[in-house]
């Protein structure tokens, strides 16, 4: 549904990984406003922000958005280690479904998870084709700023 160029490659940031490596950013909508709290306060960590779930006195974060947040100080935080956990349990879920493969073309390419921490790495291999890539599944929020 939409495209976008980001990730370490187009950022320049791409170090010691395989050519046929890339990030496939899978964007979650949310119905409440998204707000971004702490930018640059960590020294060790450039960039760094949190994503707060803003409230009103009407309106606030859905039953969903509770279950991929935390609450610190009475204010809700997008929890990233919730959306991994997410997009890891979609995956696998999708993984099984495929019986550990599909077919394109005629040709199998079977399809292989790895839990590195973050991000949730799936591998792609075709014999036939002697194609090999590796896929980071992250979890992504588009901002209005």
């Amino acid at each position: 549904k939409e495209v976008y160029f980001g990730g370490s490659f187009f950022d320049g940031l791409k170090l010691a990984s395989t050519s046929q490596e890339f990030d496939l950013n899978l964007v979650f909508e949310f119905k409440s406003s998204i707000g971004i709290e702490g930018l640059n306060s960590h020294s060790s960590k450039p960039n760094f922000a949190y994503l707060e779930l803003l409230q009103g006195i009407f309106f606030g974060p859905t039953k969903s958005e509770r279950k991929l947040s935390f609450e610190n100080e009475g204010v809700i935080f997008l929890s990233p280690v919730k959306l991994f956990e997410l997009v890891q349990s979609a995956a696998d879920r999708s993984i099984s479904n495929l019986n550990g493969g599909v077919y394109i073309s005629g040709k199998e390419y079977k399809v292989k998870k790895e839990y590195v921490g973050a991000p949730f790495t799936l591998f792609v291999e075709c014999e036939e084709d002697n194609f090999e890539c590796e896929i980071d599944l992250v979890p992504s929020v588009s901002l209005e700023i």
